[in-house]
């Protein structure tokens, strides 16, 4: 069986993948604020080309695959219960705080927010309420739940550990989304379904791609069987924007930015596949920050805001001309600070409670269990 202990290459792709999400919004944002000098914008620019962003949330869709459905990966009765309150106490502190600090910064501003859009995005699955994400960046998390509910599901037809049937739910997922795929682009049929739905299920063919690998690894050497599934659905979900890359070259143009489509989905797989490979000894600096990655990921925006708000505060017209590094280098020292008090004083009292909450989750089933027997 793979080592239960902490994966710390895992720790690394996800610092990584937070950055390169930083790089790309904090390079993108303050572009379209102040007056950036031209021999800047190189760092705004190749960002763009291959989308910094999409690759780092792809590297994060394949890692929730490759980490998640492990957890439920044992027969006690509690597992599902337990996994819930590992999930809710890991993703939703710290969401939740996000959600206030941003709206306490959107305050300040003419909009605002609606109480109902708020009240809609504390669930995380705000879209299904018809109402908005309060920060861009949320969709991803919706997902994630998303994916979380999909293995509970496979979890209770006890498929979720069956390379065979893995495959197959993702098969299906990815037909779903290619068949929308068509029916939009060739037949132009307006289906009536947003493009942020239109895209869940090859996001989570993605994430079954990353628990095809790690199904891989299960009896600690290569399982051929599980090892051919992997490849396939490889060659399924980035054979496509490999393909679509390849198309483009050949000034072919399927949908919209298809180079950014092709490149960042093909950059991201590459990046997981040499983590794993590659990242063996990694610094305990860089795994910091993949402890710290989703604290990372929620308050980036934030300091945007912050540094925003301060700049326009001083009212220095150099301020508003600085080279985009200087820019992105303060954000990203603040988000550090920000992040790491997030999670010592947000995330980590957090999981800490849930460890108690686990504790007495699963003693009362035992005690359950003990009056069940000796009613019989």
């Amino acid at each position: 069986m793979i080592n239960t202990k902490r994966l710390h290459w895992i720790d690394a792709l996800r610092g990584l993948a937070a950055l390169l999400v930083v790089w790309h919004h904090s390079s993108e944002t303050f572009v379209s604020w102040f007056k950036i000098p031209d021999e800047g914008l190189f760092l705004a620019d190749v960002a763009q080309a291959v989308d910094f962003g999409r690759i780092g949330v792809i590297c994060f869709f394949l890692i929730s695959g490759f980490v998640i459905p492990y957890s439920l990966n044992n027969q006690r009765q509690s597992s599902l219960k337990v996994f819930a309150i590992r999930r809710f106490f890991r993703l939703f502190p710290a969401y939740w705080f996000s959600i206030l600090v941003f709206t306490l910064l959107a305050f300040n501003t003419p909009d605002g927010y609606a109480l109902s859009t708020i009240l809609a995005n504390l669930t995380m699955l705000q879209s299904f309420f018809g109402e908005t994400h309060l920060q861009g960046l949320y969709w991803t998390l919706q997902v994630e739940l998303i994916f979380y509910c999909l293995c509970v599901f496979l979890y209770h037809l006890r498929i979720l550990h069956n390379p065979r049937m893995l495959f197959i739910c993702l098969a299906v997922l990815f037909s779903v989304f290619i068949t929308q795929k068509l029916a939009t682009t060739l037949l132009g049929q307006n289906l009536g379904i947003s493009q942020e739905f239109q895209e869940i299920p090859f996001l989570l063919a993605i994430m079954l791609t990353g628990t095809l690998y790690r199904l891989m690894f299960e009896k600690g050497d290569y399982n051929l069987k599980s090892c051919a599934l992997a490849i396939v659905a490889t060659g399924m979900c980035f054979g496509l924007p490999l393909l679509i890359l390849m198309l483009a070259a050949l000034n072919i143009d399927v949908g919209q930015d298809p180079v950014r489509f092709g490149a960042s989905h093909c950059i991201a797989l590459l990046l997981f596949l040499l983590g794993g490979v590659l990242l063996k000894k990694v610094p305990l600096t860089i795994v910091w920050l993949g402890t710290i990655s989703y604290s990372i990921y929620l308050f980036h925006p934030v300091v945007f805001i912050i540094v925003k708000y301060t700049i326009e505060a001083l009212d220095m017209p150099v301020l508003f001309q600085l080279p985009l590094a200087v820019y992105m280098l303060t954000v990203l020292f603040f988000t550090l600070a920000v992040a790491a008090l997030v999670y010592y004083f947000i995330e980590r009292p957090a999981l800490s409670l849930m460890k108690k909450v686990i504790i007495l989750a699963e003693n009362r089933l035992f005690l359950q269990s003990l009056y069940a027997r000796s009613d019989k």
